[in-house]
């Protein structure tokens, strides 16, 4: 084992042996990479809407199925008619029977298990169904007769916890009942939801406490003014504050409990926020903001197992760094996995493992060719580890700003520095090293991991400084374990600390 003062450091290992250093040691899984086009075959051959998660056989022994839907005619080089099923544990593709004759937009799964869609289509495995059907394994059925027929597309689709089924659209009649843009389905018939919106509805989303919230192009719905998004208890609607000064595209609810809230506008709440905010009803109900946001419209939200937030849309930029039309969010700044897509994320969801599925009407992903259809693998994550030890400014703290991602800048915030001189040592390992506790030759037994393979300063002031490094877009690096830590050097004294985890 090596310590600094018996082995010196290189200012920069060379990123060829660093690579060849990493791919010799690593076994793969089925998803290592930052993106694996492959899984979806030849993907579709048009541009993909709307994406969900769906189990064909409930409790049963199958795995849950990607669906997809949209303007496509094949899919894995099939015959599927605007909706497909995808297996993520063997990537093959299946039809749902003949499909749809147009265009689907939405998703959701009824308490019984059948699949519902909404779009554009009149017609469902052959069978007359206006903008809605529902699939249950292994045929497709509408909503009702004529009677219940709704008349216009269909946006989104939020089942409550009651049961009851919502769409939001563009529809302003479900049979003969004027409902204006978004009603309630109760397993017989359509019912409107007070007088519904003045414009479009074109997300749902439920709330913890089994409300529901609506976003789109209105500005007034049940006759209460609201601002492209609102709120419904069940009885009536309320506005979420002074709302968002454009359109609602995409609204997802997040761990805490917030509302993430994603479109073209550029204010919510009467303050800046590009593109998403968020929506907080504890303390008093307010709006706030992710980061300095994005510069064009999101369009799909996925919400990752450990809580990280994905938007995908039209945006190129996260603030001032690059973005390829798809960005996850950490809870302390922005990243984007790999190198993104070539053009328009339309649709993001969230896999058990970790990673997620996104469609649209791209042709590249992670730098290779993926048609309209990839997958972005694992969840990638960094964490504090270690007590360290204090300088003049205490412990030095570390704390992730965006993870460990191919293709992109894995970046730390470096707090608590007192006057020395802060270093950044950084080491890549196929498996976990453990800390050890050596002499730094101040007479301190600071924490230090071993052995490391790249120093670099960390620019600071005032007892605070940001560092990154550019990890190459090279699947070779995924699955492998980053560790950093912080060594500050004064003229007396030295501190430490330091942190894990797996670039992805």
């Amino acid at each position: 084992m090596s310590s600094p003062h018996r082995r010196p450091f290189a200012a920069l290992l060379l990123l060829t042996a660093l690579l060849s250093m990493t791919s010799s040691r690593i076994a793969f899984a089925q998803c290592d990479t930052g993106w694996q086009v492959g899984a979806g075959g030849v993907g579709v051959n048009d541009t993909i809407y709307c994406a969900t998660s769906w189990d064909p056989d409930g409790a049963g022994p199958q795995q849950p199925r990607i669906v997809v839907g949209g303007r496509f005619t094949t899919a894995g080089g099939i015959p599927a008619n605007r909706i497909a099923m995808w297996d993520p544990a063997t990537g093959a593709w299946s039809a749902m029977g003949t499909g749809m004759n147009n265009y689907v937009l939405s998703f959701a799964t009824l308490p019984s298990g059948e699949l519902v869609a909404g779009g554009g289509f009149s017609t469902a495995g052959g069978v007359t169904a206006n903008y809605i059907a529902r699939w249950n394994g292994t045929s497709w059925s509408a909503f009702g007769g004529v009677a219940e027929a709704l008349n216009g597309d269909v946006y989104a689709l939020t089942v409550m916890p009651g049961g009851a089924l919502v769409a939001g659209g563009v529809f302003q009649f479900a049979g003969f009942t004027l409902v204006n843009r978004i009603a309630s389905w109760n397993g017989v018939s359509w019912s409107a939801m007070s007088t519904g919106a003045n414009d479009h509805v074109l997300a749902t989303a439920l709330l913890p406490g089994g409300d529901l919230v609506a976003g789109g192009y209105f500005t007034s719905i049940g006759g209460v003014p609201a601002n492209r998004v609102a709120r419904w208890n069940g009885a009536g609607w309320s506005a979420l504050g002074a709302g968002v000064d454009s359109s609602v595209f995409a609204l997802a609810t997040l761990p805490s409990g917030d509302l993430a809230v994603g479109g073209a506008f550029q204010n919510a709440g009467g303050a800046p926020a590009s593109r998403v905010a968020r929506w907080s009803a504890a303390g008093g109900s307010s709006w706030s903001t992710f980061g300095l946001g994005v510069n064009s419209d999101v369009r799909a939200f996925a919400v990752l197992p450990g809580g990280d937030l994905v938007a995908g849309g039209q945006f190129t930029l996260t603030g001032a760094l690059p973005a390829s039309y798809v960005a996850r969010w950490s809870g302390a700044g922005w990243s984007t996995p790999g190198i993104g897509v070539d053009t328009f994320v339309r649709a993001l969801v969230a896999l058990p493992g970790g990673g997620f599925v996104a469609g649209g009407n791209f042709t590249m992903a992670g730098g290779a060719p993926a048609s309209s259809f990839a997958r972005a693998c694992g969840n990638a994550n960094w964490t504090p580890i270690g007590t360290g030890c204090a300088s003049t400014g205490g412990v030095p703290a570390l704390t992730m700003i965006t993870p460990p991602q191919i293709g992109s800048t894995f970046s730390l915030a470096v707090n608590n520095l007192g006057s020395g001189i802060p270093l950044m040592v950084m080491g890549l390992s196929p498996a976990n090293v453990s800390l050890v506790q050596i002499g730094l030759g101040f007479g301190m037994g600071c924490t230090l991991y071993a052995p490391p393979d790249i120093l670099q300063l960390v620019p600071a002031s005032g007892g605070s400084g940001t560092w990154g490094f550019v990890l190459p877009n090279d699947p070779t690096l995924a699955g492998v374990h980053v560790w950093n830590q912080v060594l500050e050097f004064g003229a007396s004294s030295a501190a430490s600390n330091g942190g894990d985890g797996e670039i992805r």
